[in-house]
């Protein structure tokens, strides 16, 4: 039986993280602010091209300017040394509380018809350069340059910059965050889905603190009660709580307008247009969209982690962030299956995707069709197998009943019927032959029971004694049989490579064969890979702890494992 695949490298890079509460330093200094007019008068009129140069001490900046909402500026600063940077393109403030708020109405009441722009973290700059982009489209009125100063903190070792070895949750104590002000929007009822964002600006900087700090103010000069996003994520890995209410909580937070009720959107600190994001970010992020949406209980498709851009016309969270999302995707949804203690069953699916069974007969379709599924009401779901076409499945209950869905409910296979049991909770797993014309179910004693075109042969019969734990087929019908003592029995042909077996011990959990019939491994419960044949090595380390439970070689030449169902027990 094939449970809760997982790449070793997922696994043990996931860990549920401490929230750390960490002293910034005191004392903290604070953000201040201001607005400095860039034209002569509020209606004056710029032209594209247009462009003025302020000496000013700042970290961040903003634009406000009436008139063409879709106008595009140019921000340049000048650092310490006296070197300009590239110039970074503003992008209109594509975040917000959601309408009808009171935190909305205050952002109306402050910014009128007034036009924003997202903040621009530069980071210790001595002057700014800004000008109306050429290409802008019309020319516009009033632009005034918001100057957000937001100085570094005395921080303690290891806070700001450093790689932890795993994501952790930095409290908004840890960053200096101002409290939170009146009119936040509070709890939804649950989390649905993560927004991801990147906040824009330079990716050059050295304090994280000092720029979420920079961040909240400006969303206060905005009207906003709070930093808008609800989790960021820096360039070294590091998430911080961002919008105030508790992180365990469904904080509707102003990150995406109109689409805050009911998810949780995670920032990536820097400018990922064209820079991709560090590997070190990707993991932080990776955990901290596991840990949220499996928290929620959310089953992880594709509708279930989106960029910004999915729900608002924008450029976030920029090309090469939003080009990871997919198979981002991917991995948070197998780490939030092997936690998620309902499934009993997780099985890839040719050409793409995989099921999850839990207990009662629910199959989650992840990047896959869904053929059906039938409602058991109790927990009695055994296994789930995929038809070689990828266009149907069969799920075995424990009593041998058959459930076909899909293909698997056509033509040879529609009219073949299980070996039943009424009554009796004793099959373990079933197996569909290669050519998807037949299957046999393994009962807990190492019953075989042939179906269709699947080779009648013996099994491996221990009465009494609940035992048997995997049947697989190679692609010439060989059968291969695993024991929970760690023996491997072969019929119809299937090649012997031999096993590693524990007389006595009920150690071995899961078994894969490689196609063609050059090899097999089995897992044992500690996460020992014992292969045998053509197969790699692959251990992860073994620990006397039992918390290992599926096991799967794939075509492309990588192990996947699975925790236990219940997820507990340390990851690796």
């Amino acid at each position: 039986m094939r449970r809760l695949w997982l790449l070793p490298a997922l696994v043990m890079a996931f860990t549920t993280a401490p929230y750390v509460a960490q002293d910034p330093g005191d004392p903290t200094p604070e953000a201040t602010t201001e607005e400095v007019p860039l034209t002569d008068a509020p209606d004056e009129v710029v032209e594209p091209g247009w462009g003025v140069q302020v000496t000013t001490d700042t970290d961040l900046v903003g634009i406000t300017w009436e008139g063409d909402p879709g106008a595009r500026f140019t921000v340049e600063a000048r650092d310490e040394s006296g070197e300009w940077t590239p110039a970074f393109v503003t992008r209109p403030l594509d975040g917000g509380p959601d309408p009808g708020t009171d935190e909305a109405a205050r952002v109306e009441t402050l910014q009128g018809d007034s036009n924003v722009s997202e903040p621009v973290w530069l980071g210790d700059a001595t002057a700014v350069r800004v000008r109306l982009a050429d290409d802008a489209g019309e020319p516009v009125t009033g632009v005034e340059l918001t100057d957000v100063e937001s100085p570094e903190a005395t921080a303690p070792e290891g806070s700001a910059g450093a790689v932890p070895p795993q994501p952790g949750i930095r409290s908004r104590a840890s960053w200096g965050a101002a409290p939170q002000r009146a009119g936040c929007s509070g709890i939804a009822g649950t989390i649905t889905r993560a927004i991801v964002h990147h906040t824009d600006g330079t990716n050059n900087y050295s304090d994280t603190a000092a720029v979420l700090r920079g961040i909240q103010q400006y969303h206060f000069n905005r009207g906003w009660c709070d930093i808008g996003y609800n989790f960021l994520v820096d360039k070294w890995g590091t998430v911080w709580e961002g919008r105030g209410g508790g992180i365990t909580k469904a904080v509707i937070g102003a990150h995406s307008e109109g689409s805050n009720t009911g998810s949780t959107g995670i920032a990536l600190i820097g400018n990922h247009v064209s820079t991709p994001v560090s590997s070190a970010a990707r993991l932080g992020l990776r955990s901290i969209l596991a840990w949220k949406l499996g928290l929620h209980d959310v089953v992880v498709k594709s509708s279930s982690i989106i960029g910004h851009r999915n729900v608002y016309s924008t450029a976030c969270p920029g090309n090469r962030a939003y080009a990871m999302l997919p198979a981002l995707r991917n991995e948070v949804a197998f780490i939030v299956a092997v936690y998620a203690p309902r499934y009993k069953a997780l099985e890839e699916r040719p050409g793409g995707g995989w099921y999850q069974l839990d207990g009662t007969g629910t199959v989650d379709a992840v990047f896959a069709p869904h053929y059906g599924e039938h409602d058991f009401n109790w927990d009695i779901a055994r296994d789930i197998a995929v038809m070689p076409d990828g266009k149907g499945y069969i799920v075995l209950d424990g009593y041998g009943g058959l459930w076909k869905f899909g293909s698997a409910n056509q033509g040879t296979m529609k009219n073949l019927r299980g070996p039943y049991w009424n009554g009796w909770d004793i099959a373990r797993d079933v197996a569909i032959t290669p050519n998807g014309k037949g299957l046999v179910v393994l009962d807990a004693w190492g019953g075989l029971h042939p179906r269709g075109n699947a080779p009648v042969v013996a099994g491996s019969y221990w009465p009494g004694w609940d035992i048997a734990k995997d049947v697989e087929f190679d692609d010439d019908f060989g059968v291969y049989i695993l024991d929970g003592l760690g023996g491997i029995r072969q019929r119809n042909g299937a090649s012997n490579f031999g096993a590693d077996y524990w007389p006595g011990w009920d150690l071995a959990e899961d078994l894969t064969v490689k196609g063609d019939g050059s090899g097999y491994a089995s897992l044992d419960a500690w996460g020992g890979i014992h292969p045998r044949g053509n197969m790699p090595g692959g251990n992860l380390g073994w620990k006397p702890v039992d918390q290992w439970r599926g096991l799967f070689y794939s075509e492309s030449g990588h192990y996947y494992l699975g925790l236990k169902h219940d997820g507990s027990g340390a990851t690796g």
